[in-house]
Protein backbone atom coordinates (compact mmCIF):
# COMPACT_ATOMS: atom_id res chain seq x y z
CA UNK A 1 0.00 0.00 0.00
CA UNK A 2 1.29 3.37 -1.08
CA UNK A 3 2.73 5.29 2.36
CA UNK A 4 -0.34 8.30 1.17
CA UNK A 5 -3.14 5.30 1.79
CA UNK A 6 -2.02 4.94 5.25
CA UNK A 7 -3.37 5.88 8.02
CA UNK A 8 -0.39 7.22 9.60
CA UNK A 9 -0.19 9.46 6.59
CA UNK A 10 -3.94 10.67 7.05
CA UNK A 11 -3.26 11.55 11.00
CA UNK A 12 -0.36 13.37 10.31
CA UNK A 13 -2.21 15.53 7.40
CA UNK A 14 -5.61 15.89 9.36
CA UNK A 15 -5.23 19.31 9.97
CA UNK A 16 -4.30 19.79 6.47
CA UNK A 17 -6.65 22.11 5.11
CA UNK A 18 -6.51 19.88 1.79
CA UNK A 19 -7.50 17.05 3.49
CA UNK A 20 -10.17 16.20 1.70
CA UNK A 21 -8.40 15.59 -1.62
CA UNK A 22 -5.76 13.77 0.47
CA UNK A 23 -8.42 11.23 1.62
CA UNK A 24 -10.18 10.91 -2.18
CA UNK A 25 -6.68 10.32 -3.65
CA UNK A 26 -5.70 7.53 -0.71
CA UNK A 27 -9.30 6.10 -1.65
CA UNK A 28 -7.79 5.98 -5.27
CA UNK A 29 -4.72 4.83 -4.10
CA UNK A 30 -6.18 1.56 -2.45
CA UNK A 31 -8.76 0.77 -5.57
CA UNK A 32 -5.38 0.60 -7.98
CA UNK A 33 -3.74 -1.65 -5.41
CA UNK A 34 -6.76 -3.47 -4.89
CA UNK A 35 -8.82 -3.99 -8.30
CA UNK A 36 -11.17 -5.96 -6.52
CA UNK A 37 -12.38 -2.73 -4.69
CA UNK A 38 -12.68 -0.70 -8.00
CA UNK A 39 -15.40 1.97 -7.67
CA UNK A 40 -16.75 0.78 -4.25
CA UNK A 41 -14.52 3.52 -1.99
CA UNK A 42 -15.93 6.76 -1.61
CA UNK A 43 -14.38 9.68 -3.08
CA UNK A 44 -16.53 12.49 -1.71
CA UNK A 45 -14.44 14.57 0.52
CA UNK A 46 -12.78 17.08 -1.44
CA UNK A 47 -16.26 18.32 -2.17
CA UNK A 48 -17.23 21.87 -0.76
CA UNK A 49 -20.20 20.39 1.74
CA UNK A 50 -17.45 18.70 4.17
CA UNK A 51 -15.49 21.61 6.15
CA UNK A 52 -11.47 20.01 6.42
CA UNK A 53 -11.35 21.02 9.92
CA UNK A 54 -14.91 18.50 10.82
CA UNK A 55 -12.85 15.37 8.17
CA UNK A 56 -9.55 16.41 10.58
CA UNK A 57 -11.22 16.17 13.61
CA UNK A 58 -13.28 12.80 12.35
CA UNK A 59 -9.18 11.48 11.81
CA UNK A 60 -8.14 12.52 15.33
CA UNK A 61 -11.26 10.86 17.12
CA UNK A 62 -10.55 7.48 15.28
CA UNK A 63 -6.79 8.19 15.81
CA UNK A 64 -7.24 8.61 20.09
CA UNK A 65 -9.62 5.13 20.10
CA UNK A 66 -7.78 2.45 21.81
CA UNK A 67 -7.95 -0.40 18.51
CA UNK A 68 -4.84 -2.59 19.78
CA UNK A 69 -6.42 -2.92 23.18
CA UNK A 70 -9.73 -3.77 22.11
CA UNK A 71 -7.94 -6.45 19.21
CA UNK A 72 -6.04 -8.06 22.34
CA UNK A 73 -9.71 -8.79 23.95
CA UNK A 74 -11.67 -9.92 21.48
CA UNK A 75 -12.05 -10.34 17.24
CA UNK A 76 -14.73 -7.93 17.23
CA UNK A 77 -13.21 -4.45 16.53
CA UNK A 78 -16.14 -3.69 15.00
CA UNK A 79 -18.16 -3.81 18.19
CA UNK A 80 -15.84 -2.41 20.20
CA UNK A 81 -15.80 0.87 17.80
CA UNK A 82 -19.77 1.07 18.18
CA UNK A 83 -19.68 0.53 21.63
CA UNK A 84 -17.23 3.15 22.48
CA UNK A 85 -18.78 5.90 20.10
CA UNK A 86 -22.71 4.84 21.65
CA UNK A 87 -20.69 5.58 25.31
CA UNK A 88 -18.73 8.60 24.05
CA UNK A 89 -22.91 9.71 22.24
CA UNK A 90 -24.57 8.57 26.21
CA UNK A 91 -22.14 11.10 28.16
CA UNK A 92 -23.08 13.89 25.64
CA UNK A 93 -25.92 13.38 25.90
CA UNK A 94 -26.23 13.12 29.38
CA UNK A 95 -24.47 16.93 29.98
CA UNK A 96 -27.18 18.69 28.61
CA UNK A 97 -29.72 17.83 31.46
CA UNK A 98 -32.32 15.67 29.95
CA UNK A 99 -33.20 18.43 27.81
CA UNK A 100 -36.45 17.01 25.04
CA UNK A 101 -38.39 18.26 23.23
CA UNK A 102 -42.38 19.02 23.80
CA UNK A 103 -44.13 20.54 20.79
CA UNK A 104 -46.95 23.00 21.31
CA UNK A 105 -49.61 20.53 20.43
CA UNK A 106 -49.19 18.64 23.89
CA UNK A 107 -48.64 21.69 26.11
Amino acid sequence: MPKEARWEYLKANAKNPEIGKILDNAMEMIEKENPSLKGVLPKVYARGNLDPISLGGLIDLFSNVAFEEAKERSADILGHVFEYFLGQFALAEGRKGGQFYTSKKCS
